[in-house]
């Protein structure tokens, strides 16, 4: 396996600037995931390490050599696509090795790889079917299996569980991550839901625009959000934003909400000055509603209650707020629209950020 150099990498189209000058090192072994909204330039960050689109300037090292001027085919490579892209009239057998048989591999050691990558994919019993006859897991099983018997460097993976339903999207993640630790093998992987980032990575690249908002360990980038894009991107609810001042005190750390609504806030290494404008963020499931000690946080007003069996999700309207606020509340909780509620905040769980976005630390 081999690790991949970006190096200050972009990419246009006509007037658009789909990649910004995009620099990172994926180790070897790794298993790395670019996420960001559709339009974000992840999925023309993986053409170009594979050879599919030309780089507008800068470079791609597999492995420490130069790929710019290599074919995709001599680049060590193999791509799992968002389609599978099979062959409608060939077997699940004929799909997987027609790439070492049109290279001129030995037929022998065609059957051989096509028999290890089936044993690996648990596909066995599904090799002389042909891709109607399939589910739509077992035909990316196939295609995926297509990618493992050229024995590549490095796996790309773009979109590959987008076309699949809830259930066989968990069930090919959890062999997505096995295959990884079987094959030691460097991975690439594209994908717009979080859930799949946060699951799959050892590191998650977070792009926005076409730049890089943050890249890191998926509990640093939940925990340590680097702006208010990364904040609100990843986690599911997402973050509830609310417009605050920062009022220090000499009885400590105060977070002006409006309205006679303050709260205590973290303590910060460099505060802000008083009166400074800020932005205040709190995941859903560490807000707590109607509490004894709640005389100075904010009221709001239930819009929602949203009974999902394991949970009850509360969405509320704060009067500051732009957006709804949504809480996460035992699947017994009892709320009911119209009603209001006051909210509390554990100044360890907020998280604060500056007129620019920028997370304050």
């Amino acid at each position: 396996m081999a690790s991949v150099e970006l190096v200050n990498l972009s990419k246009s189209f006509g007037k658009v600037q789909a990649v910004r000058d995009v620099s990172l090192t994926i180790r070897d072994q790794e298993f790395l995931v670019f996420v960001g909204p559709s339009g974000c330039g992840k999925s023309t960050v993986l053409r170009m390490i594979a050879g599919l689109e030309e780089v507008g300037s800068g470079e791609i090292r597999i492995g420490g050599k130069l790929m710019n001027p290599v074919v995709p085919a001599d680049r060590g490579v193999a791509m799992v696509f968002q389609s599978y892209a099979l062959y409608p009239h060939m077997s699940a057998r004929e799909n997987i090795g027609f790439g070492l048989k049109m290279a001129g591999v030995p037929a022998d050691e065609v059957r051989r790889k096509v028999a290890d990558a089936a044993s690996a994919l648990q596909i066995e019993d599904l090799l002389d079917r042909r891709p109607r006859a399939l589910s739509g897991g077992q035909r990316q099983r196939v295609a995926i299996g297509r990618a493992i018997v050229k024995n590549p460097d490095v796996f790309l993976f773009d979109e590959p569980l987008s076309n699949l339903d809830a259930g066989l999207r968990v069930m090919m993640r959890v062999e997505i991550a096995r295959l990884h630790k079987e094959l030691k093998s460097t991975v690439v992987y594209v994908t717009h839901d979080q859930i799949e980032a946060m699951t799959l990575a050892d590191r998650i690249v977070v792009l926005n625009e076409g730049r890089i908002e943050q890249h890191g360990a998926p509990g640093e980038l939940y925990d340590r959000p680097a702006n208010l894009f990364v904040a609100g991107f990843l986690g599911q609810p997402k973050m509830n934003f609310m417009p605050a001042t920062w009022a220090g005190s000499d009885d400590g750390p105060l977070v002006d909400l409006g309205e006679g609504a303050r709260v205590p806030g973290p303590d910060l290494g460099q505060p802000p000055a008083v009166g400074a404008p800020i932005t205040l963020g709190v995941r859903p499931d560490v807000i707590r509603i109607d509490g004894d000690d709640m005389a100075t946080g904010p009221v709001a007003t239930i819009e929602l209650v949203e009974h999902l069996g394991n949970e009850t999700l509360v969405h509320l309207r704060p009067p500051q707020a732009e957006e709804l606020f949504t809480i996460v509340q035992p699947k017994k909780a009892s709320f009911a629209a119209g009603a209001q509620v006051r909210m509390a905040f554990d100044p360890a769980e907020m998280h604060l950020f500056d007129e620019a976005g920028n997370r304050l630390t």
